[in-house]
């Protein structure tokens, strides 16, 4: 196949502007690498103690995180649960019987095999159960960006 020079100028325009745009972002034109991406923090109080909450996607694993403030915090004070989405969907939660132990103050649990709805746009919102004295108060993450089978795919911590 043979590309005309009309042709070849327009692919050279797009992939210098795929440059540029990668540059500004921060991200490489193209497919990047995502090692790691997690959603923007959130927060809660409950029964006065204060956590912090957040979500990531290291392909093929969804892991949510709960953290407290104020140092350690009695066991079972802390429930998180990794979530999946898939296309924006639910695809698969992890375990949810992840409790902190006496005195930790940070608590992760992880839901595998993403890839087990099939390709598609992957993100993690997941889901933390705060003790407020009698039961459990629960709150989703925000959602982390997406990745596309194991590529960071751009998109943005949206709930």
């Amino acid at each position: 196949m043979t590309i005309t020079r009309p042709r070849r100028q327009k692919l050279a325009l797009n992939a210098a502007a795929g440059l540029i745009l990668g540059a500004t972002l921060g991200v490489g034109a193209g497919v990047a690498n995502a090692a790691y991406v997690q959603s923007p923090q959130s927060t809660a109080t409950v029964f006065g103690r204060t956590y912090d909450m957040n979500t990531g996607v290291q392909y093929p694993t969804a892991s949510t995180y709960s953290t407290s403030r104020g140092g350690g915090v009695p066991a079972s004070y802390m429930n998180p649960i990794g979530r999946s989405l898939k296309n924006g969907a639910f695809c698969h939660e992890g375990a949810t019987g992840v409790f902190n132990t006496s005195g930790s103050q940070r608590v992760s649990a992880t839901a595998f095999n993403m890839n087990r709805c099939g390709s598609g746009n992957y993100s993690s919102q997941g889901v933390v159960r705060l003790y407020n004295g009698n039961t459990y108060n629960a709150y989703f993450t925000f959602r982390s960006p997406e990745v596309f089978d194991g590529q960071f795919d751009g998109g943005g911590g949206s709930f």
